[in-house]
């Protein structure tokens, strides 16, 4: 399997990814009032749709490679990437979150597989994302049809849903995957596979557009398990990551050297970034701070301006326990093999 494989807007994409997922747990760990609360739910709206979006974009990358070959490799590469910082981070939170010991901790511990949201839930879900689509990759490899392979990929986000639905009647707890996060993962490796230069795509992206601006506005986290919240934001998550996307593939080449190799560096870094940051914001928080005052729209730039160096900074961080290797393997998934 090919491992180097880059493309430039992509890791763009990543970077901005990464910097709405920090501006979300500042203004959640760190501000109050009603135009923080404005801001949470705009971000929240689309913020982590968008990146597993962008993962299901950098799926097209090893498409060809995914027959059952390699799928003990895949298992293997993903799990050291994914799986091994969750349950080394998931112990690590758990610490900072509530200061247990003994059978107590080890109690804890063992329930951030039956409520993964408790702890680095990304991680988890990514990897089983990946694992559900490698097979239908494998499933549909050769097949020459394209609207089969299409079908047998949707089938899947069928089946993850119906799968969770009739877990849920028997077992509480234990989701591992979402079927809309899923399903916009499945967007961002067929939207990676369409021509955008037609007038049908563009003006595709300025209804993309429209229903961006008329429907993330009526997300509210605090209601985000109900049926209607979810449908909006997987349309405010669809519709952004198809504007965004748009803008990044149609002008990256024009992006100016100091922001690409910027958002290069973010892009190149988000697994780094997410995992280091949520620790960070579990030791410092500290009291809300109210910026009622504050409009909500300069408040969301000065966040973001707060988030892009915090970012930096972390990833500073990061590379000083990567110096040593066993902290690089259990903290981030990396060894000297990668």
């Amino acid at each position: 399997m090919k491992h180097n494989i880059r493309i430039a807007y992509l890791d763009y994409l990543r970077g901005i990814a990464i910097i709405f997922v920090v501006m979300g747990h500042l203004i959640q760990y760190n501000l109050n009032g009603e135009s923080a609360t404005d801001c949470f739910n705009f971000i929240y709206s689309y913020h982590m749709g968008f990146f597993f979006f962008v993962s299901g974009c950098t799926a097209t990358l090893s498409t060809n490679n995914y027959i059952w070959s390699n799928f003990f490799q895949f298992v293997k590469k993903r799990s050291i990437q994914l799986l091994v910082p969750f349950f080394v981070w998931g112990g690590i939170t758990l610490l900072l979150n509530k200061q247990v010991g003994g059978a107590d901790y080890v109690t804890n511990y063992l329930q951030i597989l039956k409520y993964p949201d408790q702890s680095m839930w990304f991680l988890l879900f990514l990897f089983f994302m990946q694992l559900v689509f490698f097979v239908c990759c494998a499933l549909s490899g050769n097949i020459k049809k394209k609207i089969i392979r299409t079908m047998i990929i949707l089938l899947s986000v069928v089946g993850v849903a119906a799968i969770r639905i009739l877990k849920g009647l028997f077992v509480e707890g234990y989701t591992w995957i979402f079927e809309d996060y899923y399903l916009l993962f499945c967007l961002g490796f067929f939207v990676q596979k369409m021509k955008w230069d037609s007038k049908l795509m563009k003006s595709l992206v300025f209804i993309c557009f429209l229903l961006f601006v008329a429907v993330a506005p009526l997300f509210d986290f605090n209601q985000g398990g109900e049926y209607t919240m979810r449908m909006i934001k997987i349309v405010s998550s669809a519709s952004f990551s198809v504007v965004l996307y748009y803008i990044l593939v149609s002008t990256w080449n024009n992006i100016s050297i100091r922001m690409s190799k910027l958002l290069a560096f973010l892009g190149t870094h988000t697994l780094e970034i997410y995992v280091t940051h949520y620790a960070l914001a579990i030791m410092l928080v500290t009291p809300l701070i109210d910026v009622s005052m504050v409009n909500g729209i300069p408040l969301f730039f000065a966040v973001m301006a707060v988030s892009i160096p915090l970012c930096c900074l972390v990833i500073k961080i990061s590379d000083v326990f990567k110096t040593i290797p066993l902290l690089a393997f259990l903290l981030y998934g990396k060894c000297n093999k990668q």
